[in-house]
């Protein structure tokens, strides 16, 4: 879900899901390897240029699982 603040500023919110199933070895299930990881994620996506955007982020482990934090940041370049 995302949020216009302004013509060049746009705010972003995302959860995202990955479940990994248990791993298998010659038809038998390996105990503590399935995985599922849950996160938010909100970043800022600022318009700097005609064709040119920046997006920093900072996403939030919400599982055990899940990595404690995550800081991105993304360029995006429209030809």
């Amino acid at each position: 879900m995302s949020f216009a603040l302004s013509e060049r500023t746009t705010l972003a919110g995302t959860l995202n899901f990955a479940y990994a199933p248990q791993m298998k070895v010659d038809g038998l299930s390996i105990a503590g390897t399935s995985d599922e990881s849950f996160m938010f994620e909100g970043k800022i996506i600022q318009r700097v240029g005609k064709n040119t955007y920046i997006e920093p982020s900072l996403a939030v482990g919400l599982t055990e699982n899940s990595p404690d934090v995550v800081v991105g940041l993304g360029v995006k370049k429209r030809f």
